[in-house]
């Protein structure tokens, strides 16, 4: 991980307000795994930042989930985003998701991390209105293969 080389696999990594976002992890990964790639979920309440950090350098893709609060980042999705912006990763592609209630906010922030950072992205992300509904299930998991399939065509320019 030192050594900068990663693993075909992709780190989910998000938070949670009111378990929407939370919600919308389970059928990305489900989607993710669909395409044949590995993935682990970080939850970051339930994770050291240490941990979560580990993850995100062993996966060439990572997706960061986050609910807006006061039209930004969850603290805790926004403190580890600026503990990453000071390792300066490389080689990563990366893709964001989450939940709000009125203007979002949340996945518009980070991608604005992501390119400060200089890393690959995969835009659009996912955006869901409070709860997800079936068919924001159904946009989640096609979210996850969607990602998958970026993720592997980008690993292969490292193998």
């Amino acid at each position: 991980m030192a050594d900068g080389k990663t693993s075909l696999s992709i780190a989910v990594i998000y938070d949670t307000m009111w378990h929407s976002t939370e919600l919308m992890t389970l059928p990305i990964i489900q989607g993710i795994r669909d395409e044949g790639v590995d993935c682990k979920a970080i939850k970051l309440r339930a994770t050291p930042t240490s941990a979560a950090i580990k993850e995100f350098w062993k996966s060439r893709g990572c997706l960061i989930g986050s609910p807006t609060l006061n039209n930004l980042l969850f603290p805790s999705v926004g403190e580890f985003l600026a503990h990453l912006t000071g390792l300066r990763p490389k080689n990563r592609i990366m893709g964001a998701f989450g939940s709000y209630g009125w203007g979002g906010g949340a996945v518009r922030q980070a991608y604005e991390e992501f390119k400060n950072m200089k890393l690959e992205i995969v835009e659009p992300g996912l955006q869901v209105l409070y709860k997800p509904s079936f068919e924001d299930k159904a946009k989640c998991y096609e979210f996850g293969r969607e990602f998958a399939r970026k993720t592997t065509e980008y690993h292969k320019k490292f193998t």
